[in-house]
């Protein structure tokens, strides 16, 4: 994406493959000096940062309503009121919450909504956790 905003053109006679590390090199140094965030890293810690809100949030309030609101019983009502299905039938809904589950699964299998409940320690966390999230958990984890 740097790439193509920053608009590198490949040189008349560069091939493809001479090209792409070029331009990448010269974006991320363009990136870096105008002091762009890398985007893996601002949406991990903005998706911390919600998850600690919304765990705080009692379970009646509408941002812990909105958030959580696709479960099984949806997901059921879902398949049986469409014509087709709306995933495979071998493959389960990710939620949302399914990556601070196995984050909090790598630190003594703590529940991730008992850890946001202590503000500090889920401040302390989240270096950590974007740290994690960018090393691409797989789905088995």
């Amino acid at each position: 994406m740097l790439r193509r905003i920053a608009g590198f053109q490949r040189r008349p006679q560069e091939d493809y493959v001479d090209w792409l590390p070029r331009a990448t090199h010269k974006a991320e140094e363009l990136a870096a000096s105008i002091r762009v965030r890398d985007w893996e890293v601002a949406y991990s810690l903005l998706k911390w940062s919600w998850a600690g809100h919304v765990s705080r949030r009692p379970t009646d309030s509408w941002v812990y309503c909105v958030t959580s609101w696709r479960n099984a019983e949806w997901q059921i009502v879902a398949n049986e009121m469409s014509c087709r299905p709306m995933r495979p039938s071998r493959r389960r809904w990710m939620k949302w919450e399914d990556v601070l589950r196995r984050f909090c699964k790598t630190r003594e299998n703590v529940c991730w909504h008992k850890l946001a409940e202590d503000r500090l320690l889920w401040a302390d966390l989240a270096a950590e956790f974007s740290k994690w999230y960018g090393r691409k958990p797989t789905v088995l984890e």
